[in-house]
């Protein structure tokens, strides 16, 4: 006879008992019907090697208790040998992997597997929802409950294709915002450089001694920095054009727009 642990409490039992001996879980044939497993990694700093050790055991210790209210059964841990590093002092590190299992025969593990799809539903994640119903076979208003995502999911498709097949509809209607094609977003760049260039030219031709915000205490303006500052107003105009000229295609298709919805409605 092999003894075998339970997947609700931990405790060691007969392979043959129906029941634990020690909370009451059923066990006739859980052991053959694992349907999901997994692990659960984590990390435990210390300041040295005995303080890492409890804080190592402490934190599987805990976890491995939450695990088992869930009706999982932690089946091996793993721990990587104690590592110093350094963050202004020495500190030890330690690497830890608990791995698990658990059983549909488990009523705790049905208890935990519902309550993740209800959190999952209420958070609109109803595909994920309806994978963990699919599980559950029945289990509580599992049933209705996929139900639920099932039309939730439908609702969200058909949502889908109606935004598409409109957005279709506008395109074909009154064509793209050429200010968010590959071009117009060109436009922007390359606009917003060349008045960034023109910026700098105005600055160095009109703010230096004797620029022409900034003439000599004559009055006198140095040819060269005229120069400058109106090449700086020419490539500063040409990079205005450009994203001006963008927001007017966009102005445009906006206005297409609100006209081809008013018309439509």
């Amino acid at each position: 006879m092999a003894l075998i642990q339970c997947p609700a409490c931990g405790k060691t039992i007969s392979e043959n008992a129906s029941t634990c001996p020690s909370c009451g879980e059923p066990i006739s044939s859980k052991m053959s019907a694992v349907v999901d497993s997994g692990t659960e990694s984590f990390f435990v700093q210390g300041n040295n090697r005995i303080e890492l050790a409890a804080k190592t055991q402490a934190e599987i210790s805990a976890r491995t208790n939450r695990l088992t209210k869930e009706g999982k059964t932690v089946v091996h841990v793993n721990t990587s040998n104690p590592q110093p590093f350094t963050l202004g002092v020495t500190v030890w590190q330690n690497d830890v992997t608990l791995v698990w299992n658990a059983s549909l025969a488990s009523p705790l593990y049905k208890t935990w597997l519902y309550s993740q799809a209800k959190q999952l539903y209420q958070s609109n994640q109803y595909s994920k929802a309806l994978d963990i119903l699919n599980k559950l076979n029945g289990y509580s208003d599992s049933a209705t409950l996929a139900n639920r995502c099932r039309e939730s999911i439908r609702s969200q498709q058909q949502a889908a294709t109606r935004a598409m097949n409109a957005e279709f509809e506008l395109r074909r209607a009154v064509g793209v915002d050429k200010s968010k094609t590959k071009a117009g977003i060109y436009r922007y760049v390359i606009g917003g450089l060349i008045a960034w260039t023109g910026v700098g030219f105005l600055i160095g031709g009109g703010c230096s001694s004797a620029g022409v915000l900034n003439p000599d205490y004559y009055g006198n303006i140095d040819p060269v920095h005229q120069k400058t500052f109106n090449e700086g107003l020419v490539v500063f105009s040409i990079g205005l054009v450009l994203i001006i000229w963008n927001i007017i295609q966009h102005r445009i298709y906006e206005k297409k727009s609100d006209e081809y919805l008013r018309n439509k409605q």
